[in-house]
């Protein structure tokens, strides 16, 4: 009997440590992904470019690391999906204590983005 006590605890103990949080915004994503598909050349750069690429930032030679300018310079963040941890799950990208605030990123941005992240980075 406490055998099966000490099982039930692990199992319950395994259950809780797999659970994750989802940090994506719910509803109007996943509508707008299920309508919308978005690529870097017609969606995404534009919003990149704003927020993430500007002088002095993601740019080459900015203060933050990465070359945003390009796909091909996303490339490493992407692969490794830093962009996706820092932007859409952590929303911590841009940040809002060291931006002007006409660099944050709107809700439709964000938006965007994540389903751009969704559908796999896609170039164009």
């Amino acid at each position: 009997m406490i055998r099966y006590y000490y099982l039930l605890v692990i199992v319950i103990f395994l259950t809780i440590c797999s659970c994750n949080y989802d940090n994506l915004p719910e509803g109007t994503q996943l509508e707008l992904c299920e309508t919308t598909t978005v690529s870097y050349d017609v969606q995404a750069k534009t919003i990149i470019d704003r927020t993430c690429a500007y002088a002095g930032c993601h740019d080459d030679g900015g203060g933050a690391p990465g070359n945003f300018l390009t796909y091909e310079g996303m490339q490493n963040f992407l692969n490794e999906n830093k962009f996706e941890k820092r932007v859409i799950e952590l929303q911590n990208m841009p940040d809002e204590n060291d931006v002007l605030p006409e660099k944050l990123l709107t809700q439709e941005e964000l938006e965007f983005l994540t389903c751009w992240v969704l559908q796999g980075y896609q170039e164009n």
